[in-house]
């Protein structure tokens, strides 16, 4: 199953964690298990396992008794098998497998001893028979004790593939997962582009100049029409210059210089 972006594996389980967590789930075959909790689980059995099994050892060579026996590592295996059997489940729920898988182990582990057994039987009535000197009845032993070897490594090496994967990111049908998932961290605002540099800003860069017309070549014509557009600007420019009269502006249809103002009454007057 593939794994989301957000998807984070999440704290380690501790050693006390998750011892405290098979205990609290003593029995419960529901939900799902990650990784640490089994292996812890797992770690502290054998090693509890071992000290009893010691101390069972040291109590049996003190009383120096034939039949003495110490119970501690048989009472402490019976009182672990239940949340053992539980932990294991949960695990297989975990990786998106059945519980009963387990029981597909315990079948199979238990129906390899078989050929071993037929081979210590045969053994056994071969010890009866007239070629008991021979090395014969060997080899029913020795080839039960191959299958049944050949078969429990190959359940623990199955197990050890299973028991080991991943855990199936997100929930799945046997539960939500014990991994929490990873907060999605929002992304940064998108600013907006920076608007264009101004013309005043000291570090911008400085506008592009448009282009001018390139120059018309010049000739009596156009030194004309340009003498021509330089006084109608000058005349629109100064509306004060064209309401005063010069008197001595000649009219331009007769040649002669045009009268000054009131000089034809004070004639009509003379007459």
């Amino acid at each position: 199953m593939a794994t989301p972006a957000n998807y984070q594996a999440g704290p380690s389980v501790t050693f006390i964690e998750a011892v405290r967590e098979c205990f609290k789930k003593y029995g419960d075959f529901s939900g799902r298990a990650p990784r640490p909790e089994y292996w812890w689980w797992l770690v502290g059995y054998v090693i509890a396992g071992s000290i009893l099994a010691t101390i069972d050892t040291f109590i049996v060579s003190l009383l120096d008794q034939e039949d003495a026996f110490s119970p501690l590592y048989l009472v402490f295996g019976l009182a672990m098998l239940l949340p053992s059997l539980a932990v294991t489940s949960r695990r297989l729920h975990d990786i998106g497998r059945s519980g009963w898988w387990l029981l597909v182990w315990i079948g199979i582990t238990s129906i390899g001893w078989i050929p071993f057994a037929l081979g210590l039987t045969a053994f056994a009535l071969g010890l009866l028979d007239e070629w008991s000197e021979t090395n014969v009845e060997f080899v029913p032993v020795i080839l039960g004790g191959f299958l049944t070897l050949v078969v429990q490594v190959s359940v623990f090496i199955w197990m050890v593939l299973w028991l080991t994967r991943q855990g199936e990111a997100g929930p799945n049908s046997y539960g939500p997962s014990p991994r929490p998932a990873a907060a999605v961290v929002p992304s940064a605002p998108v600013e907006p582009d920076d608007p264009p540099p101004s013309a005043e800003d000291p570090g911008g860069t400085a506008p592009v100049e448009e282009e001018s017309a390139p120059p018309v070549a010049a000739g009596p014509d156009a030194a004309d029409n340009g003498h021509e557009e330089t006084g109608s600007e000058t005349a629109s420019t100064n509306p004060e210059a064209e309401a005063v009269e010069s008197p001595d502006v000649e009219d331009p249809g007769s040649g002669e210089p045009a009268a000054p103002p009131g000089e034809a009454e004070r004639q009509n007057r003379d007459l």
